[in-house]
């Protein structure tokens, strides 16, 4: 047996354009000292993150599809993320193989990082009654003649679409020549008013600092995410 643990270190919500990244590890959970401890193997793994849509049936009316079988074969070696799913594959990035042919030695854990930009032209995540948007991170793998075993991790993807643009104007005024300052003579006895120059010879400079404005930052949303950004499997 081998278990295979797939953990998002950042969190599970991301911007539309970020870097995801994962460590999958895998492991023989088999003692060295038992008597049953053997090697394992696994032929290969990839990774690859997709996004599907579902829509209810009583609220939403769909083209009809035709009925496609979800089988596997033993022998087939292609990775399909969205098997079993329900509903329809509307996003996938290009598989990335982590490994071919790793042997485990009982006790041994073998850990394989995974980085994938998150496509920007796809939709935000969105768990409506109607509709559902959903992203995963799967990761397949594989015995020799054994079915593939896919590990799904979802996570929340934000699309910002911003039409405004914000800046912090700072604006500072000096005056070219400098101002006198009132004179008070030690031996004056009568109150002494003085009042401000009534023309001032200045220079004006602004200066506008572009920022950006967030409606969440990705990393505090995901402390109140329902995703844990961890999953697991044994093999």
């Amino acid at each position: 047996m081998i278990e295979v643990v797939a953990s998002m270190a950042r969190g599970p919500v991301f911007l539309a354009g970020e870097v995801l990244e994962c460590l999958i590890t895998f492991t023989n959970p088999m003692s060295h000292l038992s008597t049953s401890a053997s090697s394992e193997m696994l032929a290969w793994a990839s990774a690859q993150i997709h996004c599907q849509f579902h829509a209810s049936e009583s609220r939403v009316a769909l083209p009809a599809q035709g009925t496609k079988q979800d089988v596997q074969a033993e022998s087939d070696t292609v990775l399909i993320p969205s098997r079993g799913e329900r509903g329809q594959c509307v996003l996938d990035t290009p598989p990335k193989i982590l490994f071919c042919d790793l042997r485990l030695d009982p006790g041994e854990s073998k850990t394989y990082s995974y980085s994938e930009v998150v496509p920007t032209d796809g939709p935000p995540s969105f768990r409506g009654q109607a509709v559902k948007y959903v992203y995963k991170l799967t990761i397949g793998c594989q015995r020799v003649n054994s079915p593939i075993k896919l590990l799904r991790v979802p996570f929340r993807v934000l699309v910002l679409h911003v039409t405004l643009r914000w800046r912090l104007h700072f604006e500072f005024v000096t005056a070219r020549e400098p101002v006198e300052a009132p004179v008070v003579l030690q031996n004056q006895s009568e109150v002494t008013v003085w009042t401000g120059a009534e023309h001032v010879d200045v220079d004006t400079f602004s200066w506008d600092l572009p920022i950006k404005v967030l409606p969440t930052n990705p990393t505090l949303a995901s402390y109140v995410s329902q995703f844990t950004g961890t999953n697991s499997i044994n093999i």
